[in-house]
């Protein structure tokens, strides 16, 4: 689920519209807040176990795309945390959770798919 997820990080959510929301699968709520997340080439990528293959996924489409090679760390001032939780086992296959503050963006699934 984390891997159908990523397509996050390179679009913006540019209005309010629930409609306009360019993250598959659409979230079945979105709560905005202001301020942005801003990839950085300071930016690292966060993987919790089982988590790892993909993390280093994301590291790979973003390198190209954005010509910026985010290192794997534990944790850093501006960060993407990919995490697996049993919790989410009953929202079912696509269930997750994206928070995105103007320093972190954590996504958070039962499944790294």
């Amino acid at each position: 689920m984390i891997l159908s997820t990523l397509a996050f990080v390179t679009a913006a959510i540019p209005t309010q519209s629930h409609d306009e929301v360019a993250i598959i699968p659409i979230p079945a709520k979105i709560v905005r807040q202001s301020g942005e997340f801003v990839l950085k080439p300071t930016t690292v990528i966060v993987a919790s176990p089982g988590a790892e293959t993909t993390a280093r996924y994301l590291q790979n489409c973003l390198e190209p795309a954005t010509g910026f090679h985010l290192k794997m760390a534990s944790e850093g001032e501006s960060s993407i945390s990919l995490e697996l939780s049993k919790q989410f086992v009953s929202l079912g296959e696509e269930g997750y959770s994206i928070v995105l503050t103007p320093s972190k963006v954590r996504i958070v699934s039962s499944k790294p798919q």
